[in-house]
């Protein structure tokens, strides 16, 4: 229920359930409020700040977008308990602790030559967009920035995940030139005409909350969709985005090195420890490609192969969780739909990440679907999947 980010004093934003949460905090026949929550702070101070302001206690100061936090009366108003008191607790007990010791590494891949290729060419074309949108609106060079760091994310990812991004930029492109017979410019260079805002692309490329109204998987569609100059200039990108997904497609599945480093060695040593594995990848398209993957590899002729996304209703999810903990060998390829609210320790302890978020509260919020109390095994194995030599490695 905190406040979404806000990043200037002009920046509007809203969202449901702040609105409910204030609302209940004015109420006069609301006497006392008790806010609880697993989730870690998400790092803005004014969002956090926002939580403390419904206390109305005076621990906050100053505009909403900028506050001041008055240390000396928050903290007669806010009680913290971190696993790490839990367990300091349990050394000075007779009993043992609860929680599982964590087992966690990077598996480094380096990328093929086909797709170095493939990111030097979305480079390439990422710089290409920027130049476009050099003359337009301030809102548009932003969303630009975004949109290139979208297409770079998408082809860290999965080859699979970057070429279902070119089509569809392609097909937006492609109507767009059809459409713009004798006009100067694109209407999409008026910023009120954005199919998306700059915070919610922001949000989507760096793993926050994109909102109550879009999920990531629609707010990255309409991320590729934006379109940046005239119709000449649309046109040359065009052409260079041709060749952009040639490279792309040339990418098979013995030429994707990640694909080939969880087939060949991550995922066969997982099973060999434990028959129960899940699989969090950031894109319904790379789950699709990997869900296809593995159950067509003759090494996993004996493996279930599951998969759990955020189009699907309440009960089918629970349907494949149950199938998940009945099976004897399976592994669950799942988005961030389950990384929150989830308990899953019951059925895996090992988690694998297929590739790196860039918001290390969603890396810890899927961890701790299986790396949690209940945990029946003594030893959760983590291992992080990251592309050498690309923006994964600054990361």
């Amino acid at each position: 229920v905190s406040k979404p980010h806000q990043s200037g004093p002009d920046q509007s934003v809203s969202m449901d359930r702040w609105a409910l949460g204030e609302a209940l905090a004015e109420s006069e026949r609301v006497r006392h409020l008790m806010l609880l929550t697993a989730t870690p702070h998400n790092g803005y101070t004014d969002s956090f700040a926002s939580l403390l302001r419904m206390l109305d206690v005076g621990a906050v100061k100053g505009p909403p977008h900028a506050p001041q936090i008055v240390r000396s009366m928050a903290k007669q108003h806010v009680c913290q308990r971190r696993r790490e008191d839990v367990e300091t607790w349990f050394q000075e007990a007779p009993d043992k602790s609860p929680f599982p010791r964590r087992d966690q590494d990077e598996v480094v891949v380096p990328p093929t030559s086909f797709e170095i290729d493939a990111i030097r060419a979305v480079e390439d074309y990422g710089e290409q967009v920027l130049r476009q949108a050099e003359t337009a609106r301030v809102q548009l060079r932003t969303l630009a920035h975004w949109t290139v760091l979208h297409l770079h994310k998408r082809a860290l990812s999965s080859p699979e995940a970057l070429r279902c991004s070119l089509r569809n930029r392609k097909k937006r492109l492609k109507q767009n030139l059809e459409q713009a017979v004798g006009r100067v410019c694109y209407p999409t260079d008026r910023a009120d005409d954005a199919p998306i805002s700059a915070d919610v692309a922001r949000a989507n490329v760096l793993d926050e909350d994109t909102g109550e109204r879009l999920t990531g998987e629609e707010a990255g569609r309409r991320t590729e969709r934006l379109l940046y100059g005239s119709p000449q200039q649309i046109g040359a990108e065009l052409d260079l985005l041709k060749d952009v997904l040639y490279k792309a497609k040339r990418i098979t599945a013995s030429r994707d090195n990640k694909l080939q480093r969880l087939l060949g060695v991550v995922l066969k040593e997982r099973l060999r420890v434990d028959p129960k594995v899940v699989i969090f990848t950031r894109y319904v398209d790379t789950m699709t490609y990997l869900e296809e993957r593995i159950g067509s590899d003759s090494r996993y002729d004996d493996v279930t192969v599951l998969t759990i996304y955020g189009g699907l209703s309440e009960r089918r999810r629970q349907e494949i969780f149950h199938a998940f903990e009945r099976a004897e060998k399976a592994v669950l390829v799942a988005t961030d739909a389950i990384s929150e609210g989830i308990n899953l320790q019951h059925a895996a302890a090992q988690v694998i990440h297929y590739e790196l978020p860039w918001n290390p509260n969603r890396l810890e919020q899927r961890n701790g679907r299986v790396d949690r109390f209940g945990q029946r095994k003594p030893v959760v194995p983590i291992r992080t999947m990251v592309m050498d030599e690309t923006l994964d490695a600054a990361i």
